[in-house]
């Protein structure tokens, strides 16, 4: 849906590191954290490590939350 220069966007906006953007990309296709870990080559435990950061700096506690996040963003950069 998002281009990648969209969410290079939405890492800017929202301060994340390119692994965190790794994970938020996955989740925002609906991935586990057990999918999330065999795409990135990471451990869940760490998979939960990078969604615990994202959580904080997206303001939110929910992988929903992150997701309205990148929508909140989006829609931001379109409106301005």
């Amino acid at each position: 849906m998002l281009s990648d220069v969209e969410w290079a966007q939405v890492q800017r906006k929202l301060r994340i590191t390119p692994r965190e953007l790794q994970v938020l990309r996955c989740v925002f296709d609906e991935h586990t954290d057990a999918s999330i870990a065999r795409v990135l080559g990471i451990s869940q435990s760490t998979v939960r490590a990078h969604l615990e950061k994202l959580f904080r700096k997206c303001n939110c506690r929910t992988r929903t939350g992150a997701v309205v996040s990148v929508f909140q963003t989006y829609v931001e950069k379109m409106t301005t």
